[in-house]
């Protein structure tokens, strides 16, 4: 059972090229799953809470071409296309192998 509306919609970004992720613009991440649906520009848009963008691969992620980058999910299909071509700037892909950025930075007891 699923208790979240599900999207009509999917539009997967894949890469062009092999290599490794060595940057994700999470302000480009961000527009891009606002324009698909899931955030407003004015306090009058509606919200689509079907709407949003599974990160399939990420900073220090290692890819090959066709390789699955992301999911752009809305329930207006030109909104979800317009969020994936967003979504697909937002990736960097170079050759050399990029850390991981570290995701915790200190447990404050």
């Amino acid at each position: 059972m699923n208790l979240l509306p599900q999207a009509a919609f999917a539009v997967e970004v894949r890469a062009d090229e092999a290599g490794f992720v060595t940057g994700l613009d999470a302000m480009k991440i961000g527009l891009a799953s606002q324009h698909a649906g899931a955030g407003r520009e004015k306090k009058e848009d509606e919200i689509d809470m079907a709407a949003g963008i599974l990160l399939d691969k990420k900073t220090g992620d290692e890819v090959a071409a066709g390789d699955l980058l992301c999911t752009v999910f809305g329930n207006n299909k030109a909104k979800a296309e317009a969020g994936a071509e967003e979504a697909r700037a937002a990736y960097t892909i170079g050759t050399d192998r990029t850390e991981k950025p570290e995701l915790i930075k200190e447990i404050i007891d």
